[in-house]
């Protein structure tokens, strides 16, 4: 289920859909939409370029060397700049950092593993994925493989807070403008 999902269109509450409950709190004025990137009746939030939501760190998120998958829809107005959908930060380390940059797909891990490729496009819903299986990792835009690596690297616990939508990077907080809708992460499957 979606960490980052919308069951009904209340603009006070957004919900973690997973088994696990995890509080979301809502930075700004994120708000939930009833623009959907695929079904009548859905949902996304709507960030507006300073809006975030932050989930606390949790050993229930913590990644570590195991499989998983991190995806979510997305659509921006633009491709230029940076444009973040999650990340973990602290400091100058980013644990976790995945976004899209002037309309190429990226993720970061541990500021040592670097993926990116693929053209995101503007004013569309665009679908992105990491996924590890194993040390075999894989970034996905739109259904294709953009980049694909095998590395051993543990994703570090640093402690931080998960942010959707925001990295607050000690050069500069980078935001998303647009829509994020059905945000996963799952540890164990790739």
């Amino acid at each position: 289920s979606p960490i980052v999902s919308t069951d009904s269109l209340d603009n006070t509450t957004i919900l973690d859909s997973s088994s696990s409950s995890h509080t979301i709190t809502t930075s700004g004025n994120a708000t939930q939409t009833g623009f959907s990137p695929f079904r009548a009746g859905g949902y996304s939030t709507y960030f507006g370029g300073s809006d975030y939501l932050t989930i606390a760190d949790t050993p229930s998120l913590e990644l570590g060397s195991s499989s998983f998958t991190i995806e979510a829809y997305f659509w921006v107005p633009s491709t230029s700049g940076i444009q973040v959908i999650l990340s973990k930060w602290l400091a100058s380390s980013y644990p976790v950092l995945f976004y899209m940059s002037n309309g190429t797909a990226y993720f970061a891990i541990n500021n040592s593993l670097y993926g990116s490729g693929g053209t995101v496009v503007a004013n569309q819903w665009n679908h992105l994925a990491l996924t590890r299986n194993g040390n075999d990792w894989n970034l996905w835009l739109n259904g294709t493989s953009v980049y694909n690596t095998t590395n051993s690297i543990t994703v570090a616990d640093d402690g931080t807070t998960w942010n959707i939508g925001r990295n607050p990077d000690s050069g500069g907080v980078q935001y998303l403008t647009g829509y994020i809708s059905d945000l996963r992460v799952v540890i164990g499957t790739a």
